[in-house]
């Protein structure tokens, strides 16, 4: 089962919420990018690897995703160890102790 939870910038106040990373439920794979064109963090899904098959890249987009926010199309995948925020690029995204928390799949 897949999570999600609010996430606040650190310096702007940008909220989402979010898997922030990749993200497994039971029937689908999420991952976070960027929308270019809105800079908003989007949780998106990807293809499924074969089985076994290690050296695959993981972050293929599903289908022909867009930004729920703006419309746009291009998306790069977010850094979720870093957690920069994409409005500002200057603070990092902290998880909110008051925000929501979701289960998904």
């Amino acid at each position: 089962m897949g999570f999600k939870q609010t996430f606040i910038c650190s310096n702007c106040d940008y909220k989402v919420v979010t898997g922030a990373g990749r993200d497994v439920g039971m029937i689908a794979i999420n991952n976070t990018f960027v929308c270019k064109d809105c800079n908003s963090l989007q949780d998106l899904r990807v293809i499924k690897p074969a089985y076994g098959d290690f050296k695959a890249d993981k972050n293929i987009l599903h289908g022909d995703p867009t930004c729920s926010k703006c419309g746009g199309k291009k998306f790069v995948l977010w850094d979720h160890l870093g957690k920069p925020c994409p409005k500002c690029n200057k603070g990092v995204m902290k998880p909110s102790k008051h925000g929501s928390s979701i289960r998904w799949d």
